[in-house]
This record gives C-alpha cells, structure tokens and sequence, in this order.
C-alpha cells in the first residue's frame, strides 16, 4: 500500500509540475516541407527532446510552410500563436532554433517578442529557455533576433552573388517558371533557345 501511494503521489507531483507548452516548426519553403525532406521531422525531433528535458508537455503544434522568418507577423498560424499564449495556461514555446521563430528585417519585428513579455510566456530551445520577462532574457533574445536577421541578410547576399555571377556567363540564375513565354534553357548545357509556342509571339507582332 505504501508503495503503490507513493508511486500514485509521485504521478501527482509530475502532473502538478508539467508545464503546458506550444510547438513552433517553421519552414521556409514548400520543398523543405516535402515528405523526402529532413526539416520538419528534424525539428520536431528536437522539440521533443528540449520538452523531456525541461519537463514540457506539447499541447499543440502550430507548422509553418513556405513562410520566411521576415513574414511570421503576417502569418495566420503566428496569430494563432499569440492568441494561445494569452491563455493561463500555456507556459512557453518550444522551437528547435531562435530563426524558427523570426528572422527581423525592420524593428517592426520586435514585436513579437514584446508578447512573449506581454503574456509572461517562455521561450525553450535545445540550448536552454529564454525568460524575455527578465533583464538577461531581454539582452539574449534581442542579441539573438539580431544574430537571426543578420544571417538572413548575409544569405541573401551570397545567393543574388551566386546569381548575378550566373548571369554575366551568360546563364539563366533563376528558376524555369521565371523565363519569358516561348523561351527555353536548358542547364546542364547552358543553352537558350524558342520554344514552339513562341511562334504566337511572333505572330502577335506581325
């Protein structure tokens, strides 16, 4: 009898002490989303075990596709987001990187942060939980939005270079749905030529 009421105590004490916590996933694109891709089973796997580790217990999961860290404000699932982190109950959000959360382009950005602060609700990534309540959480978070919005910058920069390098050897650096209509290229020989649809064009003009 004593060991099966200090085992029911002890089911007590955990479920007393188990804090309800919202799970963020964040792709940037609908390819990264794809069944044969890692990014979203990787990050649920990593939630998973920040929620054992701090003791959390996923209540729901909020998943977003082909939205950048610069476009989460505008996203219905982030305003779902803020709605559920009014609620008492909901203790923090896990994620499995800060830039899941937000890439910042402009300060506007901050904002999300400041409801974090708002409805006193805690962020939890592998590395450890991020209280923006409290002086030192304040710094780290704005450190970290800041280090998230610089990478994306820096991203962007090497990719237009990537792009623009393409170009001047005389390359298509986009992608096919980019190209005018009737023209064609074909990449492993860096070709360019008319599609046969492109007779209309000519006809058109004439």
């Amino acid at each position: 009898t004593t060991a099966k009421q200090s085992k029911l105590h002890g089911n007590f004490v955990g479920w007393r002490m188990s804090k309800k916590v919202i799970e963020l996933i964040r792709v940037s694109t609908e390819g990264q989303a794809g069944k044969d891709r890692g990014g979203i089973p990787a990050q649920k796997t990593a939630n998973r075990r920040t929620a054992d580790q701090n003791g959390l217990e996923i209540v729901k999961t909020i998943e977003l596709a082909n939205v950048s860290g610069t476009a989460v404000l505008s996203a219905p699932e982030i305003r779902e987001l803020l709605r559920l982190m009014e609620s008492s109950e909901i203790h923090g959000v896990v994620t499995k990187e800060f830039s899941r959360l937000m890439r910042p382009e402009n300060f506007s950005d901050y904002a999300l942060l400041q409801a974090f602060v708002d409805t006193r609700t805690t962020l939890y990534l592998p590395e450890g939980p991020i209280d923006l309540t409290s002086k030192s959480g304040r710094l780290i978070g704005t450190i970290r939005a800041a280090i998230a919005g610089l990478e994306r910058t820096e991203i962007l920069e090497r990719v237009w270079l990537a792009k623009e390098e393409k170009r001047k050897l005389g390359k298509h650096p986009q992608s096919p749905i980019t190209l005018p209509f009737g023209v064609g290229y074909d990449a492993p020989t860096g070709r360019w030529y008319y599609k046969p649809e492109a007779e209309k064009v000519r006809e058109a003009f004439r």
